[in-house]
Protein backbone atom coordinates (compact mmCIF):
# COMPACT_ATOMS: atom_id res chain seq x y z
CA UNK A 1 0.00 0.00 0.00
CA UNK A 2 1.46 3.25 -1.01
CA UNK A 3 0.84 6.10 1.13
CA UNK A 4 1.52 9.42 -0.38
CA UNK A 5 1.84 12.54 2.20
CA UNK A 6 0.99 16.15 1.38
CA UNK A 7 -1.51 18.07 0.28
CA UNK A 8 -4.06 17.59 -3.08
CA UNK A 9 -4.50 21.25 -5.48
CA UNK A 10 -8.11 21.56 -4.17
CA UNK A 11 -6.48 21.72 -0.44
CA UNK A 12 -4.18 24.04 -1.50
CA UNK A 13 -6.62 26.48 -3.14
CA UNK A 14 -9.32 26.46 -0.35
CA UNK A 15 -6.57 27.61 2.27
CA UNK A 16 -5.11 30.07 -0.17
CA UNK A 17 -8.86 31.69 -0.51
CA UNK A 18 -9.53 31.26 3.09
CA UNK A 19 -6.01 32.83 3.76
CA UNK A 20 -7.14 36.12 0.74
CA UNK A 21 -10.36 36.33 2.99
CA UNK A 22 -8.67 36.40 6.42
CA UNK A 23 -5.73 38.93 5.14
CA UNK A 24 -8.35 41.41 3.30
CA UNK A 25 -10.83 41.34 6.43
CA UNK A 26 -7.71 42.10 8.29
CA UNK A 27 -6.21 44.86 5.63
CA UNK A 28 -10.00 46.53 5.80
CA UNK A 29 -9.91 47.00 9.67
CA UNK A 30 -6.06 48.69 9.71
CA UNK A 31 -7.29 50.88 6.97
CA UNK A 32 -10.65 51.81 8.83
CA UNK A 33 -8.80 52.34 11.70
CA UNK A 34 -6.22 54.55 10.44
CA UNK A 35 -9.28 56.53 9.17
CA UNK A 36 -11.02 56.92 12.30
CA UNK A 37 -7.60 58.09 14.19
CA UNK A 38 -6.44 60.16 11.40
CA UNK A 39 -10.47 61.87 12.11
CA UNK A 40 -9.99 62.10 15.76
CA UNK A 41 -6.45 64.20 15.11
CA UNK A 42 -8.28 66.64 12.82
CA UNK A 43 -11.08 66.88 15.67
CA UNK A 44 -8.44 67.18 18.84
CA UNK A 45 -6.72 70.36 16.56
CA UNK A 46 -10.02 72.00 15.48
CA UNK A 47 -10.77 71.61 19.21
CA UNK A 48 -7.33 73.14 20.21
CA UNK A 49 -8.34 75.96 17.84
CA UNK A 50 -11.28 77.12 18.89
CA UNK A 51 -9.74 76.74 22.67
CA UNK A 52 -7.01 79.04 21.55
CA UNK A 53 -9.67 81.29 19.97
CA UNK A 54 -12.11 81.69 22.56
CA UNK A 55 -9.32 82.64 25.01
CA UNK A 56 -8.07 85.01 22.91
CA UNK A 57 -11.60 86.53 22.52
CA UNK A 58 -11.90 86.05 26.13
CA UNK A 59 -8.61 88.53 26.71
CA UNK A 60 -9.85 90.79 24.43
CA UNK A 61 -13.24 91.41 25.95
CA UNK A 62 -11.92 91.51 29.70
CA UNK A 63 -9.20 94.28 27.92
CA UNK A 64 -11.74 96.45 26.47
CA UNK A 65 -13.14 98.01 29.56
CA UNK A 66 -9.45 98.98 30.41
CA UNK A 67 -8.53 102.18 28.60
Amino acid sequence: MDKREGFTLIELLIATLILGIILGVVFNILIQNQKSARTNELLAEAQQNARVAMDMIASDLRMAGYN
